[in-house]
């Protein structure tokens, strides 16, 4: 039932831009390998909560949500915001209403979802190969969770396939 091959790539030195930009170079190779089997793969992008009371850290936040949307516009990559049912953005007006449901069919063509928790205990979405983590992430249930998500198999049947076998973890 699940992806078995890891591809990790873990850097302390890269900014998050940096990291962000390798990530988005990867998923597009992998999304080419992807179209030959009729799925399309999704990237997550966990980033870390919204800062309440640090008026810094706050617009740090801002200051980074934005710099990864514009850098998935500049690559030509679609997106979703999932902070909540009533926190929600989208590159595309079509996907402003969307769902949990739509985005986790295996032909949705959304390319990347951006969260800072996981939607809900129980989400699937087997069309998830990649986790890019622009987050420190202290909770091993949560951790074991999110790389959960991109560990399941999308393929027809459950069958092993040497492109669906692998996830990718930044």
């Amino acid at each position: 039932l699940l992806k078995g091959r890891l591809e990790q790539l873990h850097n302390d030195s890269l900014e998050d831009k940096d990291l962000l930009k390798q990530s988005i170079e990867k998923f597009k190779e992998i999304k080419k390998e992807y179209s030959s089997i009729g799925i399309s793969p999704a990237m997550l992008i966990q980033v870390d909560n919204e800062p309440s009371s640090d008026q810094i850290k706050r617009e740090k936040f801002f200051e980074t949500l934005t710099m990864t949307k514009n850098l998935l516009k500049e690559a030509g990559l679609s997106w979703v915001q999932y902070f909540g049912n009533n926190d929600k953005d989208a590159s595309n007006v079509d996907n402003i209403n969307f769902s949990l449901s739509k985005i986790t069919r295996n032909n949705d063509t959304t390319d990347c979802i951006i969260f800072k928790i996981g939607p809900s205990t129980g989400w699937d979405i087997p069309r998830a190969c990649m986790l890019l983590q622009l987050r420190n992430v202290c909770s091993d249930s949560l951790r074991i969770q999110t790389i959960g998500r991109i560990k399941r198999n999308p393929y027809p049947k459950l069958e092993k396939n040497p492109v669906t076998d692998k996830y990718y973890l930044y």
